[in-house]
């Protein structure tokens, strides 16, 4: 299954939920990605504390892809990163690939999106396990639409304000145009970060989107991933955060075999996007 997840507004912690939901996901093999068109690496920058070059990264791509080998060049790029065992927080048996150096190199990613995304989802279908793509906040001239298409699942996350919610009426629809016109077999559901002011519910519902899971609000527990930081045994225990991010993987799971859209819902033949 390949996954991504963004934000329409504001930062709901899409890169803190993605790194989150990766280290903890009940999954033999799950592959993370950083595809923010923004740039930098939040796990290089946080979680391991600036203490690794970022010498690997999807901008190494774009040269291959020239010349039809973004799939060996691809798997040069990801890096290990352990999965967050609090009795052992250094060992490392997940893997990421860590995104762009900085923003400067949106443009030259313009025509990669596309492919790495096809190869992605093609990773996914011949059995090379589950991806989970932290795609930072939609930005659809940026061109990395043409990764997101190639989804099974696409994770909207917002905080549930006024500001939030509108916003996320009002980008919704172009997404939604350009994943209809390309036939994406993604289903678009929505995670929601934190209870207030409104329900996770009153959210879904005035977004027109199904709910996938809910997120507590708690800065502290957050840095776990955020900034690769330590809490004691009791407050691990007694984290609502920890439990949610724990369990969220599993929601997309249910989310995705319960879910379609409508184009593939709606006429007996489906294909993946090309």
């Amino acid at each position: 299954m390949l996954v991504t997840l963004t934000s329409i507004s504001g930062s709901p912690g899409v890169s803190t939920t993605g790194l989150g939901i990766a280290l903890t996901a009940d999954s033999s093999k799950l592959l993370y990605i950083e595809a923010d068109p923004v740039g930098s690496s939040p796990t290089l920058a946080g979680y391991f504390h600036a203490r690794r070059r970022h010498d690997r990264s999807i901008i190494q791509l774009v040269e291959p892809n020239r010349h039809g080998q973004i799939g060996p060049a691809f798997h040069n790029q990801i890096v290990r990163v352990g999965p967050f065992d609090p009795e052992n927080p250094t060992k490392a048996q997940g893997w990421f690939v860590p995104g762009l150096v900085n923003a400067a190199q949106t443009e030259s990613m313009k025509s990669t999106w596309g492919p790495l995304g096809a190869h992605l989802a093609l990773l996914s279908k011949q059995g090379g396990g589950d991806l989970l793509v932290d795609a930072g906040r939609l930005n659809l001239r940026s061109g990395h639409q043409d990764l997101i298409r190639h989804s099974d699942v696409i994770g909207i996350m917002l905080r549930p304000t006024r500001t939030a919610v509108a916003a996320v009426r009002a980008g919704l629809g172009p997404l939604q145009q350009h994943l209809e016109n390309t036939k994406s077999p993604a289903s678009i559901g929505l995670i929601v970060r934190g209870t207030e002011p409104y329900s996770a519910a009153e959210a879904a519902a005035a977004t027109g989107l199904d709910l996938i899971a809910v997120v507590p609000e708690s800065p502290v527990h957050a840095q776990v991933f955020s900034e690769g930081a330590s809490l004691g045994k009791w407050r691990r225990r007694r984290s609502s955060y920890l439990r949610a991010i724990d369990g969220t993987w599993q929601k997309i799971e249910r989310f995705q075999q319960t879910h379609q859209p409508a184009w593939i819902a709606n006429s007996p033949y489906s294909s993946p996007p090309a």
